[in-house]
Parts: structure tokens; C-alpha cells; sequence
């Protein structure tokens, strides 16, 4: 039930921001998709080896802080 409760919200505040602040740029580029959510792939590869490394780096701490070997 949340899953579809997030997606009803999603498209109400998306539609909410259409109708009232479309003029104002950042939005228009949020909603049309134009805005670069990834600059380049540099960029892209650096976040794509830096979550598991990141992920493998907490399971290590979390194994050290509770005692585990």
C-alpha cells in the first residue's frame, strides 16, 4: 500500500508543480527530464564503484563494532 501511496503523492506534487511554478526554470528542466542528473561518465563511473565499495566498508565496521569476525 505505501508503494502506490508514494506514486499517487509523486504525481500529485509533480502536477501540483506543472500547474503553479512551470515558469520557473529549475522546475521546467525537472519535469521535461532536461536537467543532467549524471554531469558525465567520469562522474557516473566514480558513483558506480564508490556504492559497493561503500556498502562492503560498512558491512566491515558494522561486523567490528557488534564483535563479529
Amino acid at each position: 500500500m505505501i508503494p502506490v501511496a508514494a506514486g499517487v503523492i509523486f504525481i500529485l506534487l509533480t502536477e501540483f508543480l506543472r500547474a503553479f511554478f512551470y515558469d520557473v526554470n529549475v522546475v521546467r528542466q525537472f519535469l521535461d527530464g532536461s536537467a543532467q542528473m549524471v554531469p558525465n561518465v567520469v562522474i557516473l563511473m566514480i558513483y558506480l564503484l564508490s556504492v559497493p565499495l561503500f556498502l562492503f566498508l560498512k558491512q566491515i565496521s558494522r561486523k567490528r563494532m557488534l564483535g563479529g569476525t
